[in-house]
């Protein structure tokens, strides 16, 4: 018997955008940025896990009230709070997940 591979789809979201200021936030169609990237990811079926990476516990919890509003809680999403050192403006995202 094979094993299954596990699809893993993994969000990034930083608190400290340079250009915006709280662009993951911003309303979008009256919902935050981050809450569209992580609904189609639900609404896929894709994916055995959804990671939601951010420095920012205040970015998650928005997140989450977006999407009971909408009914789209899932056991699949996985909150990482990364830490200031993979959340500067200098930080690779693809150091972050090696």
């Amino acid at each position: 018997m094979k094993n299954k591979q596990e699809i893993v789809c993994f969000i990034p979201a930083r608190s400290g955008s340079t250009r915006i200021k709280d662009k993951n936030i911003k309303l979008l169609n009256r919902k935050p940025l981050i809450f569209w990237t992580v609904y189609k990811a639900i609404k896929s079926k894709k994916f055995d896990k959804i990671i939601f990476s951010s420095d920012s516990k205040k970015y998650y919890q928005i997140l989450l009230k977006y999407l009971r509003q909408n009914k789209l809680i899932t056991k699949r999403l996985i909150f990482d709070h990364r830490n200031i050192v993979h959340s500067s403006t200098k930080s690779k995202i693809f150091d972050y997940i090696k």
